[in-house]
C-alpha cells in the first residue's frame, strides 16, 4: 500500500468521523414503525364513547332506540357527551405537547415522569372529568351535595364515569408506550453510532501511524 492510498483512506476516515451524526440520520437510522395519529385515535375514542353512551341509555335507562340515541339524543345527554368529548380533545392536545417536550428534551423531568408522565396526566384528566360530572349532578340535576356525588355516586353514574376514565387511561397508555419505544430506539441507535465513531477513530489513528512510519523510513533512505 503506497502513501497516496493511505492518505486516501485517511481522508475517507476523517470525513466519516467528521460527519458524526450523519450515519444515524441516513444508513443507520431506524425509522419508528407507523403509529396511529393522536388526532385520529382521539376521534376513535370519542365515537366509541358516543356509541357506549347510547347503549347505556337504551339498555340501562330504557330511553328510546339505539339509532335515536346515537343520532338524536336529548339536549342534556348531548351536552354531557360534548363535555366529555371536549375533555378528550383537551387531553389529546396536552398529551401531544408533553410527548413532544419529552422527545426533544425541552423539559427536565425525572425518570418516573419521563416513563409514566402521560399516564399520570390521563388519571389527572379522569379526575377532572369525575369532578365535572359531580358538579353537573349537583348544580344541573339537583342531586344531593357535591361531596356525596363525587365520592358516592349511584351505580349508573359510577359505571358511566369509570368507562370514561378507562378510555382516558387506555389512550394515555398508548401515547406513553409510543414515547418509550422511541426513547429505546434512540438509545440503541446512539450506541451503534458511538461504536462506529470509535472504529473510525481507531482506523484513522492506525492510518496516521502507518503514514508517519513510511515517511520516517523514506527519510532514512
Amino acid at each position: 500500500m503506497n502513501e497516496a492510498v493511505l492518505k486516501s483512506d485517511l481522508k475517507r476516515g476523517g470525513w466519516i468521523r467528521g460527519l458524526g451524526g450523519i450515519p444515524s440520520a441516513g444508513l443507520f437510522a431506524r425509522k419508528s414503525s407507523p403509529t396511529l395519529n393522536i388526532v385520529m385515535l382521539n376521534i376513535l375514542f370519542c365515537v366509541f364513547y358516543w356509541v357506549m353512551e347510547s347503549v347505556r341509555d337504551v339498555f340501562l335507562l330504557k330511553k328510546g332506540r339505539i339509532f335515536e340515541r346515537i343520532f338524536t339524543p336529548d339536549a342534556m345527554s348531548f351536552w354531557m357527551r360534548i363535555l366529555v368529548i371536549f375533555i378528550f380533545i383537551l387531553f389529546s392536545v396536552y398529551s401531544h405537547a408533553l410527548r413532544k417536550k419529552i422527545e426533544v428534551k425541552k423539559v427536565r423531568v425525572s425518570k418516573s415522569v419521563n416513563e409514566f408522565g402521560i399516564i399520570f396526566a390521563g388519571f389527572g384528566f379522569g379526575l377532572l372529568y369525575w369532578a365535572l360530572e359531580a358538579f353537573r349532578d349537583v348544580f344541573v340535576f339537583n342531586r344531593g351535595d357535591f361531596f356525596g356525588r363525587f365520592f358516592i355516586p349511584d351505580h349508573i353514574a359510577f359505571w358511566m364515569r369509570m368507562l370514561i376514565v378507562l378510555i382516558l387511561v387506555l389512550f394515555s397508555i398508548h401515547v406513553q408506550s409510543s414515547v418509550n419505544e422511541r426513547h429505546k430506539a434512540e438509545a440503541e441507535l446512539k450506541g451503534i453510532q458511538d461504536e462506529l465513531e470509535r472504529e473510525v477513530q481507531a482506523r484513522t489513528e492506525a492510518l496516521q501511524q502507518e503514514i508517519a512510519e513510511r515517511r520516517r523510513a523514506e527519510e532514512e533512505k
